[in-house]
């Protein structure tokens, strides 16, 4: 009897171990599923303006193409200077063409005032403008100069533009003939004070 009850015993605890066993290895099992299922979700990566949110970023997540993750600290500054409502309504109100340029513009903005909290991008502008402006005048000078000397160097230079700026450039073989230069070789050097033409060994305007 006692020989009976320990062999019932033991295959009473053998049956629980594997009953156990097998639970805990379904319960893996389901876990890896899980894990599996938590992979394909992730697959979509969150964008730079639902993690400053801190919420999850759907797959349509309409922000997710021009705000990647990559670009998180841009992001950030350009929220603190739009806010998310603007960031928003200018990306809603841009055409589907125009929105990587808008967020682009969006981003920039952010950098600019984040370098210069005082003047933000309104001194990268005053910059550009000037470099515009000056070259305008740059381009005035040499239009002038070739028009005098399509003319065969008849008339007169506008003493207006004198002293602009200083201006090399290199003449082509077909200005050269119509500037009556001597030789292929020989460049060009002209101020307003002597328009003719010298030997320097490149061509520069000197205004």
């Amino acid at each position: 009897m006692n020989a009976q009850g320990r062999g019932r015993g033991r295959g009473q605890d053998r049956g629980r171990g594997r009953g156990w066993g097998g639970g805990r290895g379904l319960g893996r099992g389901r876990g890896g599923g899980r894990e599996l299922g938590r992979g394909r979700a992730s697959h979509h990566q969150t964008c730079a303006a639902c993690r400053h949110q801190r919420r999850r970023c759907e797959g349509d997540c309409r922000l997710a193409p021009y705000f990647p993750l990559s670009r998180y600290e841009e992001y950030a500054s350009a929220h603190r200077l739009f806010g998310l409502g603007n960031i928003n309504k200018i990306m809603n109100s841009a055409a589907h063409c125009e929105r990587q340029g808008a967020a682009e513009s969006i981003l920039a903005q952010g950098r600019a005032w984040n370098l210069d909290p005082v003047h933000g991008s309104t001194e990268i502008i005053r910059t550009l403008l000037e470099e515009i402006d000056r070259h305008e005048k740059e381009l005035a000078v040499v239009n002038q100069h070739l028009e005098y000397y399509r003319r065969g160097g008849q008339g007169e230079l506008d003493p207006s533009l004198a002293g602009q700026s200083s201006i090399v450039c290199q003449a082509s073989p077909e200005e050269r003939g119509k500037m009556k230069a001597i030789d292929a070789h020989q460049m060009v050097n002209c101020d307003y004070g002597d328009p003719s033409p010298s030997t320097a060994g490149t061509s520069k305007l000197e205004l």
